[in-house]
């Protein structure tokens, strides 16, 4: 009896099984390897995740537009580079461990992607997660090539930046012993008598004496600093300091003033040219569009400074310097004359002086320009060229020219007339 049970139990236990395997899908190929890959991958990019979190900063002053403000010399350049460098290698260095982990783990998901893709059961979750870890994939070596680019941009401009602080330093050096060569080739007892009574600067080498006239003394320097040429020149501290701020094309500029000793110096541009009194040495007078053209030129740089408050006081050929381009450059601003001249208004030799007492002055160098020759000393004018002048040079300052600018137009209207 029990066996003829168990033959009947049997078969209905293994239909049982049966539908029991039909009715639910075997998992398929790689499912539980997959899995397993998955969750080491995701661990690394994690990791990998940090280790680009705290690389991003150094990675952008790497990139930024100047990594070195702060390093003034070779050596805090050195400093600074080696500072930047080495903790940007290190945190590339964890990253790149990370990294070479996670791609190790993506490499074998990849492998297996295919027989996943054939279906079963688990798979589907497990591909959704592999498309999250491959834009991970596809991130880092983005994060990669930014790395490797910052380090190479990095590495060009410190070397670009290395070599012009470089010569920056060999063109001092090469500055200060070319001073000292001057100095010990110029030795000597007499040369010794003859520096005494120059002038001692600091941060400027006097070479030699430009000229003495009757406003002061002028001297060629060499800027020991910067390397380049200046005039030195000795100033009242209250008119070197209004002159010092007079910016403008045709007024010589002025670099910078100095006290030493007691005394006040201006350090000033060193100009390429002549005088307008050596050029009419050589010349005698001037054909009307030069003359217009210089007188053009010197009504601005006085219209500027009158504007604010500054007089020239001693205006005349020698303060006018003519470049070879024909740019001119009015100097010696506020320097009084020590002594009278035939370019002086009327007012002036009284202790006088004004806006009017400067275009006074002009007047006369524009007729010394048209005839070679001072006021009521030299020929006779063209009627237009007479008219302007008997203005220009009123004795009464109220009825000369009320401006430079005036003063300009007035003398630019002049027509070619032979004579003028």
């Amino acid at each position: 009896m029990i066996g003829r049970l168990l033959a009947v139990l049997l078969p209905l236990t293994c239909a049982g099984a049966a539908a029991d395997r039909k009715a639910a899908p075997a998992e398929g190929p790689f499912v539980s390897e997959a899995r397993e890959w998955i969750a080491r991958a995701r661990g690394f990019r994690q990791t990998m995740k940090e280790d680009m979190d705290a690389l991003g900063p150094v990675m952008a002053a790497l990139e930024g537009p100047d990594p070195y403000p702060a390093a003034p010399g070779l050596r805090a350049l050195k400093e600074r580079q080696g500072a930047l460098v080495a903790s940007f290698d290190s945190g590339w260095s964890r990253f790149r461990t990370s990294h070479y982990e996670f791609v190790r783990c993506w490499q074998r998901l990849d492998r297996i992607r295919e027989a996943l893709m054939l279906g079963g059961r688990g798979a589907e979750p497990l591909l959704a997660s592999m498309v999250e870890l491959e834009r991970a994939y596809i991130a880092s070596d983005a994060f990669i090539t930014r790395g490797k680019a910052a380090r190479r941009l990095d590495a060009d401009r410190y070397k670009a930046e290395l070599r012009r602080r470089q010569a920056r330093d060999r063109r001092r050096k090469g500055a200060l012993a070319a001073g000292i060569v001057i100095v010990l080739a110029l030795g000597g007892y007499g040369w010794r008598r003859r520096r005494a009574s120059q002038v001692s600067l600091p941060g400027y080498l006097i070479e030699r004496k430009l000229g003495r006239g009757d406003k002061g003394v002028v001297y060629e320097a060499k800027d020991l600093n910067l390397g380049r040429r200046v005039a030195v020149r000795e100033a009242v501290l209250d008119e070197a300091q209004s002159v010092a701020a007079l910016k403008h094309p045709n007024i010589v500029e002025i670099y910078s003033v100095l006290r030493e000793a007691g005394r006040v110096y201006l350090i000033c541009e060193s100009l390429q040219g002549e005088s307008l009194a050596e050029v009419l040495a050589a010349k005698r007078r001037l054909p009307l569009k030069s003359a217009q053209s210089l007188v053009r030129q010197v009504c601005s740089a006085l219209g500027y400074a009158h504007e604010r408050g500054v007089l020239h006081r001693g205006l005349d050929p020698a303060s006018i310097m003519v470049a070879p381009s024909g740019l001119v450059k009015v100097m010696d601003f506020g320097i009084p004359r020590t002594r009278t001249s035939p370019y002086m208004s009327p007012e002036q030799h009284s202790g006088s002086v004004s806006k009017a007492s400067d275009l006074f002055s002009l007047g006369v160098c524009a007729y010394e320009m048209l005839t070679g020759a001072l006021p009521y000393k030299g020929p006779r004018l063209p009627p237009e060229a007479d008219a302007f002048m008997r203005r220009a040079l009123q004795a009464e300052p109220g009825k000369r020219f009320g401006s430079a600018e005036e003063l300009s137009v007035a003398f630019e209207a002049l027509p070619a007339t032979r004579g003028a």
